[in-house]
């Protein structure tokens, strides 16, 4: 999700279907966005469940401070 200052809203930017949900797969969908993105996704936060796949691959991926 991304925020949308003119209409103060977070809005999707991708929808990703997934056979598990293991950091391993987390980690496989956030380098693909990354490499779609041209190497220019670097959000300064991430906002995420209590998953702890999904936390471990965003800190992995996402090596500066992320709240």
């Amino acid at each position: 999700m991304a925020f949308e200052p003119t209409v103060n809203l977070y809005v999707p930017i991708c929808y990703v279907l997934v056979q598990d949900k293991s950091q391993d797969m987390y980690w496989r969908v956030l380098n693909e966005l990354i490499i779609l993105s041209s190497r220019k996704l670097e959000p300064g936060n991430v906002t995420y469940d209590i998953e702890v796949a999904l936390i471990n691959a965003a800190l992995e991926q996402f090596p500066a401070p992320i709240s």
